[in-house]
């Protein structure tokens, strides 16, 4: 066997476990009156997206976070994910107004879940963390969270 052929052969003789699921996003803040999630996991990388529906607006201080993950974490702040909002009745005016308006939006996953974040100025890179009341004012009542993002596990199994 040459070289190449070796390699490829032990590559395959150490199959990348892969599995699929279903999870629970548990939300830091508000109540629920729906939610789901799915994940892929290959290997030590996992793919998860979720859907969280809240029946009331989230307030209350402290950082807005979902917690559930289906693996832990490796590492902090992978900023890997992406998420939209469905803004309910009274919601979402926020992102657009004036100096506030976000020009990145996305994930980072954390040793304690996921939370979204922000980025309001073009030259001002720094990540911004919603409390509960802040995503609340964005969501407002009734609104849907959906987010999906790709994080490494320290998991094994």
């Amino acid at each position: 066997m040459d070289g190449v052929t070796s390699k490829i052969q032990t590559q395959l003789n150490n199959k990348v476990e892969n599995e699929t699921g279903n999870w629970t996003p548990s939300p830091s803040h508000g109540t629920v009156s729906t939610r789901s999630g799915y994940y892929v996991r290959v290997g030590s990388l996992v793919y998860v997206q979720g859907h969280v529906t809240f029946s009331n607006k989230p307030s209350g201080s402290g950082t807005f976070q979902i917690s559930g993950l289906p693996f832990p974490t490796y590492g902090s702040y992978n900023r890997t994910g992406n998420f939209g909002l469905d803004a309910g009745s009274d919601g979402a005016a926020w992102l657009d107004s004036g100096n506030y308006t976000a020009v990145n939006v996305g994930i980072q996953f954390t040793s304690t879940g996921l939370r979204p974040f922000y980025q309001h100025k073009q030259n001002d890179s720094r990540d911004y963390i919603w409390n509960g009341t802040q995503f609340g004012d964005i969501l407002g009542t009734g609104g849907d969270f959906d987010f999906s993002g790709v994080y490494r596990t320290s998991s094994s199994s």
